[in-house]
């Protein structure tokens, strides 16, 4: 075997050709000879399995077949494309993985003692977009290449593996009464059953290409629209059937954000500098609403409970208008001095007591008391990513998630608290990962219960691995140059509160001297 199958990986570029063929004519019936030939490299050398282990790892991760929930100890997996693979709570100690590709690979809770990562490939992870729902709770994350269904109230949880290649996060929506759940790339809109994690139906989207589409559930439940670059779309969730398209004339390119009135029989959309409201039977355009202050962004719209006002996230405010004359009745200014920082896009939301209203932005959300305007909550963080900000929940709750560190956290934002939070640990103790490659790009994550901003390099560490020389060299200047920079930090923040403190002194000795 080690001679024919496994002579050379078919991760090489010269057999790429033969990789494909094999893809293609094995089939589901092959599945167990698969697994055989991965169980019979246990215990065994390199020079003895060659690639037979890592080849038909590859074959079955092009499969979509998940690793999760087996032991896999001692096992040789040596040149796998492992792109996307699920190894949660499998155990892997004393396995090779070395020359495996490792691109966003899932590790939840994995026993990865001793295993040897040499030679490994790993991307840029990518952070997670997160949603939840009231009615049953869960919560639900998803990136490029899966959506991860996680009740809130049980150790239960459904993975849903998208299959088709990846170019773009999938944007994630609950239905309302949340037993479905949306996700929408640039192509596609697909509905899956949240209990069994079953496809309900796929949508094509019939347009020019498109980098992202925003979905977003009819009150009803039966319809779906999806805004994207020049266009609103509605469809119908049981046939697929396109009912209306909405084409803007000012468009220009814009991605524009829907949302549906609480009626259910208008739909609005902003684009750069106007937010406009169609009828949704007619498609007739309601009404065109252009602040008066002009935004470079697109206006994101956010109708209130009543359905008698609409609010607009623009570059620099929040505005709100009456939806029946069309008047702007109040703005929001945001103050981008305090340090917060967004990416040309502020999200409105009204919190369900219909009394408050959020605006949030990469790294940062704020809570307005709508008549006096008053700051009630602000939170920066960098668990706050700008898709977010279209799930909140019917009980006013956020949820966030790092695919990075495995972390999901869930803000009531009539508090400003944290009410949930899962930290699913990786335990590396022992794992080797000699000459591996994407070890200095950083991620954001929980270790030892603290949010940090560190490297895979570090990240691995904490987490038990062992590094090389070069390895252990580059984490020591590493934490090193770090220490340097929080301690510079820190002596800057001194010296700013220490500086009003001089002050009040100085006036006060020209004072006596007055006297």
């Amino acid at each position: 075997m080690s001679e024919t199958f496994g002579a050379i990986k078919l991760t090489d570029e010269r057999i790429l050709a033969i990789r494909s063929m094999l893809q293609e004519i094995i089939d589901r019936a092959n599945i167990e000879l698969l697994w055989l030939i991965i169980t019979e490299t246990k215990g065994e050398s390199i020079e003895k399995v060659c690639f037979s282990g890592g080849n038909a790892a590859t074959l079955l991760n092009g499969m979509s077949i998940s690793f999760a929930n087996r032991n896999l100890s001692q096992i040789n997996m040596k040149g796998a494309d492992l792109t996307n693979a699920n190894f949660e709570s499998s155990i892997l100690q004393f396995a090779v993985l070395e020359d495996c590709i490792l691109n966003n690979v899932i590790f939840r809770q994995s026993d990865l003692r001793y295993a040897k990562f040499h030679g490994v490939k790993i991307d840029n992870p990518s952070y997670l977009i997160a949603s939840i729902n009231s009615i049953p709770e869960h919560v639900a994350i998803s990136n490029q290449y899966s959506i991860v269904l996680k009740s809130i109230n049980s150790i239960e949880y459904n993975v849903i593996r998208i299959t088709e290649a990846p170019y773009n996060d999938i944007m994630i929506a609950f239905s309302p009464d949340g037993k479905s759940i949306a996700g929408a790339r640039g192509d596609w809109i697909k509905i899956w059953n949240v209990d069994t994690g079953q496809e309900i139906i796929t949508i094509s989207v019939k347009e020019k290409y498109t980098s992202i589409v925003f979905p977003i559930f009819h009150p009803d439940g039966k319809h779906i629209a999806g805004g994207s670059e020049d266009w609103i779309k509605i469809w119908n969730i049981q046939t697929g059937e396109e009912m209306i398209t909405l084409s803007p004339r000012e468009s220009a390119n814009t991605i524009i954000f829907p949302t549906f009135h609480p009626s259910g029989k208008l739909i609005a959309g902003g684009g750069e500098n106007w937010i406009k409201i169609w009828d949704i039977q007619t498609g007739q355009e309601m009404i065109n609403l252009a602040p008066k202050e002009a935004s470079k962004s697109s206006i994101l719209p956010a109708f209130h409970p009543s359905g008698k006002i609409i609010a607009g996230g623009g570059e620099k405010w929040i505005k709100t208008w009456n939806i029946q004359t069309g008047e702007e009745l109040d703005t929001i200014p945001i103050d981008f001095s305090t340090g917060i920082k967004t990416i040309n896009f502020i999200f409105p939301v009204f919190l369900p007591n219909g009394k408050s209203i959020s605006g949030g932005g990469e790294g940062w959300i704020t809570i307005w008391d709508i008549e006096s305007k008053q700051e009630l909550i602000n939170i920066q963080s960098d668990l706050f990513k700008f898709r977010n900000f279209f799930n909140f929940d019917a009980k006013g709750r956020l949820a966030t998630g790092l695919f990075e560190s495995n972390f999901i956290q869930i803000w009531d934002m009539n508090t400003g608290k944290t009410v949930y939070h899962l930290e699913l640990k990786i335990d590396c103790e022992g794992m080797q990962m000699s000459e591996a490659s994407g070890l200095a790009q950083e991620i954001s994550c929980y270790l030892q219960g603290e949010r940090r901003k560190v490297t895979l390099l570090e990240f691995f560490a904490d987490c038990g691995a062992i590094l090389d020389e070069e390895q252990q060299r580059t984490l020591a200047d590493m934490r090193c140059k770090r220490a340097e920079e929080e301690q510079r930090q820190a002596a800057e923040a001194a010296a700013v509160v220490a500086e009003p403190a001089k002050k009040p002194r100085a006036r006060r000795k020209k004072s006596i001297e007055a006297e």
